[in-house]
């Protein structure tokens, strides 16, 4: 829908200039909203498990060794979570994975059952519930799982990291989320994290596994499912469980990232892939949280550098941005409502193309992405403070010819009028003890802010504007705690491909 005011039609328009501010930029994450759950949580996930096209939590909490439960909440659309499902298991489970093992195109549970050393299976009926959970038989106190095509024969298979029996337990997929015997492989004691991923660039999945002492072992892949014998690089990472992989250094080798829960020197350590499967020397990034107790991988400011989100027990997740070739900036602490702890996961929650985090720990906090640097959109700053702090306008879309794209506005008052400033140029100008850079205008456009202090204008982009071209977009929103009676959004600048 088109909304648009004539050039003038403002009661917030020149003659009210006056003053100015300094350019304050949006932060990279909102503050946390948090769903609360009765305990913590030791393994996380995400996925549509109800095919709704939202992002859906998966959840279980174990209690003092006791019998688990698995709880599922389901994404309600625009960043947010509704209601939740809860199934009780007849034993503890620490580890838990999802994906499709069945091949119905539902993503299914799988968990680590230690109480009972076996992999539990729960297939999802397609509407996100799941159904009774299989049972197969690995290691000794079997602690994290992944899943993956072992094989390269189309079916998921299994990967077990066993605690207690210093073992990893490998189940090929035999269809219909069903699993062959376990194969057994030694590794270095204590292992409490596995991923599957192609280390060595030959094709085939390999396993990495953390150990609780440091060790990061590498185990490759071979014909049939099988691994070789697992090399172990030492990360001075202890104690810790968590692990992530991925190419943060650009080079095409995956690098892997691994937590130091040390709570008189926490960090993150990383070493990066140098070919063959193996991995450089660590590098560790101090942290300021105490208990760093898990790791993630995005591109959390669209960069083209991966980046690090790290959960701690003291109510933070630290963001390390990649700067490229395995570098990293110093941790940046957000706010978030999980201390116990705290496992981190990824997803687009709210449904705009960006990473968002989910802390998951006593508290299950989501902290949205606002990034506005994303695609052909920048952050100019100038953003004025009114009663909820800097009203947020993000862009989305190509800026394609006949693509659709919105400009949102977040962080304001509710029920309140805001204006739209277009320009095709920026000279700042003194406005309402602010500063408006999407001046001088084109175009205003009113809009009214819903009951959560949002308002979105949308559009298509029209064809024949050449590439290169220089658009800004700036709000002005009715805000009594503004200096004038007036805040201001940050300002975009968007240019044409």
């Amino acid at each position: 829908m088109s909304h648009h005011l004539p050039s003038c039609a403002l009661a917030l328009c020149v003659g009210a200039l006056a003053g100015g501010a300094s350019a304050q930029f949006v932060p990279l994450f909102a503050a946390p909203t948090s769903y609360l759950q009765s305990f913590g949580a030791p393994a996380t996930a995400l996925g549509d498990v109800d095919g709704d096209g939202e992002v859906d939590l998966v959840e279980v909490t174990t209690i003092f060794l006791g019998p688990s439960v698995v709880r599922v909440t389901f994404g309600a659309g625009e960043g947010t979570f509704g209601a939740t499902t809860t199934y009780e298991l007849d034993t503890s489970a620490f580890g838990l994975a999802l994906g499709d093992v069945s091949g119905d195109g539902h993503p299914d549970l799988v968990l680590a059952a230690s109480g009972t050393d076996s992999v539990l299976v729960m297939l999802n009926d397609g509407s996100g519930a799941f159904g009774a959970a299989s049972s197969w038989p690995v290691g000794d106190y079997p602690f994290a799982v992944a899943l993956g095509d072992l094989n390269g024969d189309g079916q998921a298979d299994i990967a077990v990291a066993n605690d207690n029996s210093g073992t990893v337990s490998v189940l090929l997929g035999t269809g219909g989320g069903s699993f062959g015997a376990a194969a057994s492989y030694g590794v270095a004691s204590s292992p409490l994290g596995v991923v599957a991923a192609d280390m060595n660039g030959d094709g085939r999945l390999d396993l990495v596994l953390r150990h609780l002492f440091g060790t990061v072992s590498v185990l490759p892949g071979q014909p049939g499912g099988t691994f070789g014998a697992a090399a172990g690089f030492a990360s001075g990472a202890f104690p810790g469980a968590s692990l992530a992989v991925g190419d943060l250094s650009g080079d095409g080798k995956p690098d892997v990232a691994v937590t130091a829960d040390d709570s008189s020197a926490p960090g993150v350590v990383v070493m990066l892939g140098t070919g063959g499967g193996a991995l450089g020397p660590p590098t560790k990034h101090a942290l300021s949280g105490q208990h760093a107790q898990s790791v993630a991988m995005a591109d959390f400011d669209a960069d083209g550098h991966l980046d690090l989100a790290v959960g701690n027990s003291s109510f933070t997740v630290a963001v390390l941005l990649g700067l490229g070739g395995g570098a990293l900036a110093p941790a940046k602490d957000f706010a978030s409502e999980s201390h116990d702890a705290p496992n981190v996961v990824i997803g687009d929650i709210s449904g705009d193309g960006r990473p968002d985090i989910v802390a998951s720990g006593g508290n299950a906090s989501v902290l949205l992405n606002q990034n506005p640097n994303i695609g052909p959109w920048t952050d100019l700053g100038f953003g004025l403070a009114g009663l909820q702090g800097i009203p947020i306008v993000l862009g989305s879309g190509t800026l394609q010819a006949n693509a659709p794209g919105a400009v949102t506005l977040s962080n304001t008052e509710a029920s309140a009028r805001a204006f739209l400033f277009v320009s095709l140029s920026s000279t700042p100008t003194p406005f309402h003890g602010g500063t408006l850079a999407a001046f001088p205008s084109v175009r205003e456009f009113g809009l009214a802010t819903d009951a959560g202090g949002k308002a979105a204008f949308p559009f298509t982009w029209p064809a024949g504007i050449p590439a290169a071209a220089d658009f800004y977009f700036q709000f002005a929103v009715k805000d009594p705690a503004g200096p004038q009676g007036v805040t201001l959004s940050n300002a975009l600048r968007a240019v044409t491909p």
